[in-house]
């Protein structure tokens, strides 16, 4: 029987932190390994884990130098055949996934993947990933939704030169420098918030970061296409925030999702 490791990284996620803990500790699996890296949070994060830690199997709370450095840790002191990266906020969707997930797991599988719930304010949608041939365009995989042979993790650390990338950066190199088999699983594997999403300046950072990852930093035209799509976003948030309602806007990015093949869940009021 196939050993699981799940990770869970927190810092200061008092409010949500619980929801994430309990997600896991009730998995029908038998065989899972609970581990948690919190970087010194003081906002009542650690009583929450402990008041879980009879179901976890290693936790500790020090200072870190990022998400990814944290990540690294959990890497290196798990034990599991694959490892699974359920930071707080996020959730599996059921308690039976990581059984139906390893019960399809090929033997010479590196990574193996799903589907995630992406929740936003009104709504909620299910999100595949992009085929794996776009790996060098955007993320083949969803951190969340994503179970990796921990061998080939040990080997392959998150890069701490990426501050909001590494986990791009990580796959992008499994499937185009190391070529490792990647399995899809038509499982929906976790719910994602993402009403407050990473930060304008995080998410640009990370696309900056994704051209160096591609070996586009230098490639003026692409960077000058970046840049000039940041400016055009920018636009659209400021007039979705002064100019239109909470409602009127949730709408229109609705009717963006469903023109796309989304099949959108309005939450109900």
């Amino acid at each position: 029987m196939k050993k699981i490791t799940v990770v869970t990284v927190t810092y200061n996620c008092v409010k949500v932190i619980e929801e994430t803990i309990l997600s896991v500790i009730c998995q029908d699996y038998p065989n899972i390994e609970y581990i948690i890296i919190d970087g010194a949070s003081i906002d009542g994060t650690i009583d929450v884990i402990k008041k879980y830690a009879e179901n976890i199997t290693y936790w500790v709370s020090e200072p870190d130098n990022g998400l990814y450095d944290a990540m690294n840790k959990a890497i290196m002191v798990a034990t599991g055949d694959y490892i699974n990266f359920m930071n707080a906020g996020d959730s599996f969707c059921a308690s039976d996934v990581i059984r139906r997930i390893v019960e399809q797991i090929e033997d010479d599988t590196i990574v193996a993947h799903g589907d995630i719930m992406k929740i936003a304010k009104g709504y909620r949608y299910r999100a595949c990933p992009p085929s794996i041939e776009k790996a060098s365009e955007r993320m083949p995989a969803y951190h969340q939704a994503a179970f990796t042979q921990l061998s080939y993790h040990k080997l392959n650390l998150f890069d701490l030169q990426y501050k909001s990338s590494a986990d791009y950066n990580f796959f992008y190199q499994a499937v185009l420098k190391n070529h490792v088999k990647f399995q899809y699983i038509p499982i929906l594997v976790a719910n994602f918030d993402c009403c407050d999403g990473t930060s304008n300046v995080n998410y640009k950072r990370s696309q900056r970061e994704s051209l160096k990852i591609r070996g586009d930093n230098n490639n003026w035209k692409k960077k000058l296409r970046l840049e000039w799509w940041f400016f055009t976003v920018d636009v659209k948030r400021w007039v979705k925030k002064h100019l239109m309602s909470e409602e009127k806007s949730r709408n229109i990015e609705v009717s963006r999702l469903r023109k796309e093949g989304y099949d959108i869940q309005l939450d109900k009021k």
